[in-house]
């Protein structure tokens, strides 16, 4: 057999051989790995299953810190919501203290008013007693007549003159329309008469209460001249003379 072949031969073996250990090798590892893989199954499971279990307690954990936080607002809503209520409950006893004030001011001011209408009508009662006190300018006789200060105070401020220029006709006019004739009637009217006017004309209350202060009497009793005289003229010009 020539040389080389055998050299060709010895090579191809060799390689058979190589490969041969090669393959050997690959199915000692595989085998290896396989058992290295099957041992370390069940505890990568566990370790996985520990992970797991880990990060689901780790999101549990989280969850219940969130609620936990979740309820301190509400806690501090409520404590809020507290607060707010009491404000609410302090702003209605303001407010009702208020009420109370503002009552006791109407009884205050209704008591001051009450008082004045008392004060005004002592001073009233106080006027009617000076009047009371004052000299009168009537006879107190029916008809009624004037005494001797009545006629002076006629005189001296021209009652009669005032009758007569324009007052006392147009009285008459105004009973001759109504149909008015008994006396007393006629000095109603008259007193009607006079009453309104001072109570309408400032210049005649003027002159009336000159006439009071300077006669030393009330001014009612001034118009007392002025009604008088106003019925006699009256009566005397209706051809009727004052009952005696």
């Amino acid at each position: 057999m020539p040389y080389y072949l055998i050299s060709e031969l010895g090579i191809l073996f060799c390689f058979i051989v190589f490969l041969g250990v090669i393959v050997w090798k690959l199915s000692g590892w595989k085998t290896k790995i396989d058992v290295t893989m099957t041992e370390q199954i069940p505890e990568l499971k566990k370790r996985v299953k520990e992970g797991f279990e880990e990060i689901n307690n780790r999101f549990e954990e989280i969850n219940n810190r969130f609620e936990e936080i979740n309820n301190r607002f509400e806690e501090i809503n409520n404590r809020f919501e507290e607060i707010n209520n009491r404000f609410e409950e302090i702003n209605n006893r303001f407010e009702e203290i208020n009420n109370r004030f503002e009552q006791v001011t109407r009884r205050f001011e209704d008591v001051a008013r009450r008082f004045e209408q008392v004060t005004t009508r002592i001073d009233n009662l106080s006027r009617r007693i000076d009047f009371l006190s004052l000299p009168k300018t009537t006879e107190a006789q029916s008809p009624i007549k004037l005494n001797d200060l009545g006629k002076k105070i006629s005189t001296e401020h021209e009652v009669r003159k005032w009758v007569e220029s324009a007052h006392g006709q147009s009285l008459i006019e105004e009973l001759v329309k109504s149909g008015v004739e008994e006396e007393y009637e006629i000095f109603e009217n008259c007193y009607n008469y006079v009453r309104n006017l001072d109570e309408t004309d400032g210049d005649f209350r003027r002159k009336t209460s000159a006439a009071a202060y300077n006669s030393g009497t009330s001014q009612p009793e001034v118009l007392k001249v002025y009604q008088i005289e106003l019925r006699d003229w009256v009566l005397k010009r209706l051809n009727q003379a004052p009952s005696p």
